[in-house]
């Protein structure tokens, strides 16, 4: 797995899996999740601590949580948010960056606020009140995630079944 961006022939993949549709023409793409929302999310403890941002640039004033995009481009992950139908890019400047499951743990334990995927724990967590979703109306959806692999013949049958697996779901 690999937060970057990946030429999958060139670096001898089978597929990779991306937001949106857009791959090369070469490429076949199968939608494999419904659009992905981010939530904007902190716990009732850091609210109740240091109150809920009304605004994007309230966000400046609050314990963030942020995410490298990867290694190789050094960055932070700008966090985007809907505003009047413009997507508006915001430059977190976080305490700290996790790129895995602990980002959600860390906003749990009430250390910030994170941009993050609404599915699965994240969702699981919004729904029985663990998590609080912050400034819903500026929610950011995107594409839906799709798996793409070269159009090429032969593909194995522990590769069809991966890909037939992914297509139910």
């Amino acid at each position: 797995m690999e937060n970057r961006w990946v030429d999958i022939v060139k670096e001898g993949f089978d597929f990779g899996v991306r937001l949106g549709r857009d791959v090369a023409i070469e490429m076949i793409a199968v939608q494999i999740s419904e659009p992905l929302k981010m939530a904007l999310v902190a716990s009732p403890t850091y609210i109740a601590e240091k109150g809920v941002p009304k605004t994007i640039e309230e966000l400046t004033h609050h314990r963030l949580i942020g995410m490298w995009i990867s290694a190789q481009h050094g960055s932070e992950l700008p966090w985007e948010f809907k505003v009047k139908k413009e997507t508006v890019k915001f430059i977190p400047r976080p305490q700290f960056s996790i790129n895995n499951h602990l980002r959600t743990q860390a906003v749990l334990d009430g250390l910030g606020i994170a941009w993050l995927p609404q599915m699965g724990d994240v969702q699981n967590y919004l729904d029985r009140g663990e998590l609080v979703e912050l400034l819903p109306k500026n929610a950011m959806v995107y594409d839906p995630f799709y798996l793409y692999y070269p159009s090429r013949q032969g593909h194995s049958n522990a590769f069809q079944l991966v890909v037939n697996t992914l297509k139910s779901i």
